[in-house]
């Protein structure tokens, strides 16, 4: 069933994302503001990122989920386009680089 309206508790580059998903012709089903993905849709997971200069940040949680749904990552900006769509298949727990961005993975809840 898709979504009727804009989805309550969505970031800037969330909001992005839903509209150019939108506009492809994809219709968003859910928005999991707090989980990964953030969104199911007809076309299958997406899940959203806004990168920190040249640098994408990922909890090693996040990444299993991404390749697990095997969820497409959309790299948004400021545009309304994304920078770039990362298919699950180009990440892995050991990547450090994709699409000229860094990749950063942090473990949640240890330093």
């Amino acid at each position: 069933m898709a979504m009727t309206g804009l989805p309550k508790g969505m970031t800037g580059a969330e909001t992005r994302a839903y509209r150019w998903l939108n506009s492809q012709g994809i219709t968003v089903s859910r928005f999991n503001r707090t989980t990964t993905p953030d969104f199911e849709t007809t076309d299958g997971y997406y899940e959203v990122k806004r990168p920190s200069g040249k640098t994408l940040v990922f909890s090693f949680g996040q990444i299993e989920k991404i390749i697990a749904t095997k969820a497409k990552v959309l790299v948004f900006g400021e545009a309304r386009e994304p920078i770039t769509v990362i298919p699950a298949s180009e990440l892995g727990l050991d990547i450090t680089r994709v699409r000229g961005f860094n990749v950063k993975i942090i473990q949640l809840g240890r330093l």
